[in-house]
């Protein structure tokens, strides 16, 4: 699996840390087989030694966040904020009708109890998105800031209005330089802002008749997805998507080349990789920007791919996955004990496992083998990578009256070690 002809300046293979060859100054596209790689049986392993990475920990101090009432709970016609209205109003069975509109006014004009929507750090501030609105998730929200200096929490900004009713079903926004990044919907229009934690001014940075989401690089600029699928809709050139950069030192915003269809979303956002079976073949090729790998697997999820090792899973019960090394040109093959859900941090995985709403979060080596449990089982939400680093937050629940009441007590987030 390599390029050469009369033009070739250099190789760059194996040991170069490269899986490319350089021709002319340029990247070649790179053709691979499954062959090409030594294949190794790579046992799940859990060991007690000290993981390479390390697990740290903000404890939040006992705060109630209180209960609100929603406005769509409290506006003159609370039913039309069902979730299934429509088939809800086609129904003919008005006995049927009727449980469903008793059990939903139960609601009605009554104080909810908060859930966590999200915490995200920057610096040594914690801010903890919190949303009143259990019926439909984005009618009443409010963010507060943990300072983890004083140990204080204050409420910075609430929103509280129906003219979100059309906007994305919970509240994900991006903190950068205490400016909170998010799409609002007004109007049948979204709008990407920029809010000021501080003043509280807010700003417009692009705005659209379809949805945005957003997503923090590694190089603390902003990622925007605009997502143009409203029913039969799509752009003028038939994509559904269109995705933009977003510098936010100099606040410039500029269109990406970003084809779609011939990408994948992960975990860690989309990539641009996307699996092909061949015609006459019965495994699939991984394709990137700059290699074709025959992988000899059948059927396949794509969880990681870059020009230094692709990472597939296999779609049945037992969870394999297959860790391709273009640098050492192995291919490591491990059965997981856990579930498929994690990201890529480092050398390895940041894995997540549910079990009775319970989670345990380790961290796995492809290479090794070796699974190192970072936590006990404990109830953890938020589960998301930014800042480069992968974090999580543990929550209390219990009962309370007919509402779930959260109550906040640790985030977590990983950093690497000196090796």
């Amino acid at each position: 699996g390599y390029y050469c002809d009369e033009h070739l300046d250099v190789i760059n293979w194996g040991t170069e840390g490269h899986n490319y060859t350089i021709v002319d100054g340029e990247k070649q596209f790179m053709t691979y087989s499954s062959k090409d790689f030594k294949k190794i049986d790579v046992p799940w392993n859990e060991t007690d030694s000290e993981p390479p990475v390390e697990l740290k920990c903000y404890e939040f101090p006992d705060y109630d966040f209180g209960e609100r009432i929603p406005p769509c709970m409290s506006s003159d016609d609370p039913m039309q904020y069902y979730y299934d209205y429509e088939n809800y109003e086609a129904m003919e069975n008005e006995a049927d009708k009727k449980e469903i509109y008793d059990e939903f006014m139960k609601n009605a004009n009554k104080p909810q109890h908060p859930f966590i929507e999200r915490v995200q750090r920057d610096g040594n501030k914690l801010y903890v998105t919190v949303n009143y609105d259990t019926i439909c998730y984005k009618h009443e929200w409010s963010m507060y800031c943990f300072d983890t200096d004083t140990n204080e929490m204050t409420e910075i900004y609430n929103y509280s209005g129906l003219d979100n009713v059309r906007s994305q079903d919970h509240v994900y926004g991006v903190i950068i330089d205490n400016l909170l990044y998010i799409p609002l919907r007004e109007n049948d229009r979204s709008y990407l802002t920029a809010i000021d934690l501080e003043t509280k001014e807010e700003t417009v940075i692009m705005e659209s008749a379809y949805s945005f989401t957003l997503q923090e690089k590694p190089d603390g600029g902003l990622s925007v997805c605009e997502q143009i699928f409203d029913g039969d809709r799509s752009s003028d050139d038939g994509s559904l998507y269109k995705y933009y950069d977003f510098d936010t030192k100099t606040k410039e915003l500029s269109e990406t080349e970003f084809d779609a269809a011939h990408s994948t979303y992960t975990w860690d956002g989309f990539i641009k990789a996307y699996l092909e079976k061949p015609e006459g073949s019965r495994s699939v090729d991984l394709i990137t920007d700059n290699y074709r790998l025959s992988t000899g697997i059948t059927a396949a999820n794509i969880f990681y791919a870059d020009d230094k090792k692709a990472m597939l899973i296999t779609p049945d019960d037992k969870h394999i996955l297959h860790t391709f090394d273009f640098e050492k040109m192995e291919h490591y093959v491990t059965e997981l004990k856990i579930a498929d859900t994690g990201y890529v941090f480092g050398d390895g995985i940041v894995m997540c496992n549910f079990s009775n709403s319970q989670s345990l979060v380790c961290y796995f080596l492809p290479e090794l083998g070796f699974a190192f449990n970072l936590t006990d089982y404990i109830m953890i939400s938020s589960f998301s990578k930014e800042n480069n680093s992968v974090s999580f937050i543990e929550e209390d629940w219990s009962e309370a009256g007919s509402s779930t009441l959260t109550k906040l007590k640790k985030y977590y987030w990983l950093e690497g070690k000196e090796q």
